[in-house]
């Protein structure tokens, strides 16, 4: 939707709700309202108000990004923002991490693909970039205790970072909103699902919360079984048929969802997950990126995907069985049932699926 030379915006995708956004967001550009420059931010993100100047959106244009092109705050250090996440990826992962939230479990605001060009950007093209539907809040998770959090909310949370092996989850971005019983809300995921040969800043903060040390419920379990990643990768490019989503994004998608699905069924915990994606060290790769690199070894996952993620099945669950012999005794009596049916790998699932 076109409002001038020097203003614009539209989204990507058609969702009523997002309509109505796009005519709130032009209409606010016709009177004057421009957007705002987030100064907490690394790299340039906006604010988008309504005309009566109430927050609606964030966008956050591709080009100014960290250490991007554009960027309104440039560093004497050369990028990327994290290994793994090359520059100007940041605004796709984000949408894809909305379509990674399957069934809104974690509760990822609406994120969308979006165009923009108004004269306060801090430059004039028109940009592509990711748009997320603002969510009123009081404050972040690093302003209370983690005790106040319902567990079932720190679980969602995550599980998601797990199965996008989030390269930065701090307590800053979790929003609060006290008023709704300290309801969780997780943002900026810029620095999800890295390329799988680079994950070496893999955090999450709600490793040190005792939530993490806590047993998933039924029904989170019942969910993590039901997650299927080529069901969503499959959603993401009907949506958005002209996007080239990152080939080693997807391929670090695939691990996640077979990484979460499997020491799911062997009964850990998200901390026990954490721990094995999670460097202790800086310089010594996490036992989950051992995995991936022996998996490596003579398979390209960008030619032979379903081989090499054969691969890292066999070498995890193996490691799990090594490292957690009660929990395999435990999985072996659950995936067998009552009458001897084994019930089928995340792997199998996933490749019985695929289009």
């Amino acid at each position: 939707m076109s409002l001038s030379l020097s203003s614009s915006f539209s989204v990507c995708s058609s969702p009523p709700l997002l309509q109505s956004l796009v005519a709130t967001v032009c209409d606010a550009f016709t009177r004057g309202v421009v957007p705002l420059l987030i100064h907490d931010c690394t790299g340039g993100s906006y604010f988008l108000r309504s005309k009566s100047h109430h927050l609606i959106a964030v966008f956050k244009p591709s080009d100014e990004e960290p250490y991007a092109s554009n960027t309104p705050k440039p560093s004497k250090t050369l990028g990327p923002m994290r290994p793994g996440v090359p520059i100007g990826e940041m605004a796709i992962r984000e949408v894809m991490a909305y379509y990674l939230d399957q069934e809104h479990f974690a509760g990822i605001p609406l994120t969308v693909l979006a165009t923009a060009m108004h004269a306060n950007f801090h430059s004039k093209n028109i940009k592509l970039g990711s748009c997320q539907v603002y969510c009123p809040h009081d404050c972040s998770a690093d302003d209370l205790g983690p005790s106040q959090f319902d567990i079932n909310h720190v679980h969602a949370i995550a599980l998601l970072d797990l199965r996008s092996v989030n390269q930065d989850r701090h307590g800053g971005n979790i929003l609060v909103q006290r008023s709704k019983g300290n309801r969780l809300i997780p943002i900026d995921h810029g620095c999800i699902l890295p390329e799988f040969d680079a994950m070496s800043e893999t955090q999450f903060t709600w490793l040190s919360w005792p939530q993490a040390r806590e047993p998933l419920t039924p029904s989170t379990i019942a969910y993590v079984n039901r997650l299927n990643s080529s069901h969503q990768l499959q959603a993401m490019k009907q949506t958005y048929p002209e996007v080239a989503f990152p080939a080693k994004a997807i391929v670090t998608l695939h691990l996640g969802t077979i990484f979460v699905q499997t020491c799911v069924a062997f009964g850990l915990t998200i901390y026990d997950m954490g721990i094995l994606m999670v460097r202790e060290n800086h310089l010594i790769q996490s036992r989950f990126e051992r995995l991936v690199e022996k998996a490596l070894v003579g398979k390209d996952p960008l030619t032979k995907l379903n081989d090499f993620l054969k691969s890292f099945e066999m070498a995890l669950e193996m490691m799990l069985r090594q490292e957690f012999p009660e929990h395999y005794k435990q999985k072996r009596i659950v995936r067998n049932g009552t009458h001897g049916k084994p019930r089928k790998t995340s792997l199998q699932v996933l490749l019985s699926t695929a289009a």
